[in-house]
């Protein structure tokens, strides 16, 4: 069964600070599978939609690499274990604060947070 981001992160202890870029302008990415894929941006449907109005290139796949730019809208601290149980179910960057001493996780898809659905 397919859940949400929100069902997924619900038993997650993950703490709203989005005061951490003003702290520490820095962030080191720690840990990153990959890079925007089209299939993380898009649904099939809207990727296909995309290409058909000429947004997307034709001979571009929706597996590819993406080269498109994400507005980051919330950071949240997040215990390291729990983004390694979040990262194989769906594929996100973790960030540390040297400063704060604490992992970083950014949410980029806020409209997303209740309507996509991850394996």
């Amino acid at each position: 069964m397919k859940k949400t981001f929100k069902e997924i992160t619900n038993n997650i202890d993950m703490v709203l600070f989005n005061s951490v870029v003003e702290i520490d302008y820095e962030l080191e990415l720690e840990e990153w599978r990959d890079y925007f894929l089209y299939s993380d941006l898009y649904s099939l449907e809207q990727f296909k939609e995309c290409k058909e109005n000429w947004n997307i290139c034709e001979d571009v796949e929706f597996s590819d690499v993406s080269d498109t730019p994400v507005d980051i809208y919330q950071y949240f601290a997040i215990y390291r274990y729990d983004w390694e149980y979040i990262s194989k179910l769906i594929w996100m960057p973790l960030y540390y604060s040297s400063k704060c001493d604490l992992y970083v996780l950014w949410v980029d898809f806020l409209d997303n947070w209740e309507n996509l659905s991850y394996v």
